[in-house]
């Protein structure tokens, strides 16, 4: 479900003492695909701000000529790993 989809349920159902327990695990649910997704992407983009840093020039970097194909194709694999 769509994050504002969650949040628009959770704030009109809210206090409807019916659906507390449904209210509980929606809320649940919004935190974790919050975590899930933003947590990772921030993660990663301070990693990959550090090493693209570093590999924009090889003559400053510690990062071989040789390793730099398959250091890009690594950083492509994690991207993809993250969004999927």
């Amino acid at each position: 479900m769509s994050t504002k989809i969650l949040y628009w349920y959770w704030k009109k159902h809210w206090y409807n003492p019916e659906k507390i327990i449904e209210n509980i695990f929606i809320y649940i649910q919004y935190w974790w695909w919050v975590i899930n997704w933003n947590l990772p992407k921030y993660f990663a983009h301070i990693i990959l701000e550090v090493f693209l840093f570093n590999t924009t020039e090889f003559t400053n970097s510690n990062i071989p000529k040789k390793t730099g194909k398959s250091f890009y194709t690594f950083i492509l694999l994690l991207f993809l790993y993250i969004l999927y």
